[in-house]
């Protein structure tokens, strides 16, 4: 997933982890803002007592939709999330 940081020309600048990549504009689609990030406190309403953090996103190209893989109990679980599938956790609850 990259974050577009700026336009230079005919050019989105992007960032992705510690790069920033330049990008012409005609071969980028940019996507609705997604509801949740890496390292994002989340639960899932079917088990509110497990909390999770997301651990890694990508784009579902059938659904037209992000998905999210979390880590829950310090494992990293094989299903993946939609945004409909998790809650963001309330700040009192994780700080």
């Amino acid at each position: 997933v990259f974050h577009c940081v700026g336009i230079n020309g005919n050019f989105l600048v992007l960032h992705h982890k510690y790069h920033l990549i330049r990008v012409k504009t005609s071969i980028y689609q940019i996507r609705e803002t997604p509801e949740f990030f890496p390292g994002e406190p989340v639960v899932d309403p079917n088990h509110p007592k497990d909390t999770a953090i997301v651990r890694r996103m990508g784009w579902h190209r059938k659904e037209q939709a992000w998905f999210y893989y979390v880590l829950m109990k310090n494992k990293r679980k094989s299903r993946r999330y939609f945004a409909s599938d998790l809650e963001k956790l309330p700040p009192h609850l994780y700080e």
